[in-house]
């Protein structure tokens, strides 16, 4: 069974910047990975893979610090 990663970001991103991710998050290696892009996240991605998501977008920054105030 193929595992797929999803990687949400605000603009397509580059070959370089897709293997960046898969250095940074291990677990991304070796799927296939699908770009979608959202521009409502402002910036960052959003990686979904599996059981997991890793959310390290402007968005739920600014959201998380709207909670703070």
């Amino acid at each position: 069974m193929d595992l797929k990663t999803v990687i949400v970001s605000a603009y397509k991103l580059a070959e370089e910047e897709i293997k960046s991710i898969e250095q940074k998050f291990p677990f991304v290696k070796g799927t296939t990975i699908e770009n979608k892009i959202d521009e409502s996240i402002l910036a960052g991605i959003i990686i979904k893979s599996g059981s997991r998501i890793v959310d390290i977008s402007l968005l739920s920054k600014l959201r998380n610090l709207k909670k703070l105030i």
